[in-house]
């Protein structure tokens, strides 16, 4: 299962890297007058750079939640109905096709806290700022999931690597 996730992955990578040269190529080719036909135009520059970063960052986050869901999954049985329920609350609260700043009123102020903690706030506002803005990331954003994802790298693989034996006999 691992390596075909991993065969995933490699393919995903390739499908990004020919969507960014023809982001490229199509931004290089276009008229003004074209360009000014698109409401947000897409420039892509030298911030593009920061996409394998943002992707080791998701990498290491992701392998670090793994490893405790891994471990949960092997000795509680409703762990997948569970971790369902909770991604996809996760994945509303996870401003990807909205941004936190167009929110206005008393709902931003009540929920402020949970993007400001919310790891893929950051992730996202990095990826948004090298595709879309062309501008580089925040320092605080991306120290913040630095961190996160370091801590939950380290944490996933002490875990795991404690329980691995009892893993192994419940298996």
């Amino acid at each position: 299962i691992t390596l075909a996730r991993l065969y995933d992955f490699v393919w995903a990578l390739g499908a990004l890297g020919l969507l960014l040269i023809y982001l490229v190529y199509h931004q290089s080719h276009a008229t003004p007058a074209e360009l000014a036909k698109i409401q947000h135009p897409i420039s892509v520059g030298w911030h593009v750079i920061w996409l394998p970063f943002a992707l080791l960052i998701l990498f290491m986050f992701s392998l670090g939640c793994a490893y405790l869901a891994a471990i949960a999954g092997a000795l509680f049985r409703d762990t997948p109905n569970i971790l369902t329920f909770v991604f996809r609350i996760w994945f509303y609260l996870s401003p990807l096709f909205y941004y936190p700043e167009d929110i206005k009123g008393e709902t931003i102020r009540k929920v402020w806290f949970l993007y400001r903690i919310n790891p893929f706030t950051h992730f996202f506002r990095l990826v948004r700022g090298a595709l879309i803005y062309n501008e580089a990331p925040t320092l605080d954003g991306t120290l913040y999931i630095v961190a996160v994802s370091v801590l939950a790298l380290v944490i996933g693989f002490i875990v795991f690597s404690r329980y691995e034996s009892v893993v192994i006999k419940q298996l």
